[in-house]
């Protein structure tokens, strides 16, 4: 077999092993999302934090949650309006995971929405502390950060 017959035999065989990921609860996950994507989308934020990467505005939780997971952005306004269109199935029953998404509302705001790190409970955040910025901490303490107003929703499995 020529070079060109290995190459599309590694191709296909890419195709098959994507196309075939199973995912993690095929009852609360879309069917595009898989561990893999949930960790990659981890990994990326992480990237953002640790390189430092500015982002373009302030106030841009949701649409950057989109973004690592390879959208051009999460589809919705806002994180409150992301969360009420989240069905409850989407919840993760057990709490965190890497790639989850934790959700804050707030009646009179937009909300806040950030995603799971490799560390049980801690996030990467949008504009925490520091705005234009991704940072990194524990749920506690973006709850601190967003102050009085804001009702933690929990976790839940990514919906796009």
């Amino acid at each position: 077999m020529g070079k060109t017959g290995l190459l599309s035999a590694a191709v296909v065989a890419t195709i098959i092993t994507v196309a075939s990921a199973a995912p993690l609860n095929a009852t609360a996950l879309p069917f595009n999302v898989t561990q893999n994507s949930m960790s990659s989308a981890s990994a990326l934020a992480k990237q953002y934090h640790e390189q430092h990467t500015q982002l373009a505005g302030v106030r841009l939780c949701d649409h950057y949650v989109g973004v690592w997971y390879g959208r051009s952005s999460s589809g919705f306004n806002s994180a409150n309006d992301h969360w009420k269109a989240t069905p409850p199935s989407y919840k993760l029953s057990g709490g965190w995971k890497p790639g989850a998404l934790a959700f804050w509302t707030n009646p009179s705001k937009a909300g806040h929405v950030a995603i799971g790190d490799e560390k049980l409970g801690n996030v990467y955040s949008t504009d925490y502390p520091t705005p234009l910025y991704v940072g990194h901490g524990s749920t506690d303490a973006i709850m601190s950060w967003l102050g009085s107003g804001y009702t933690f929703r929990g976790w839940y499995n990514p919906y796009f």
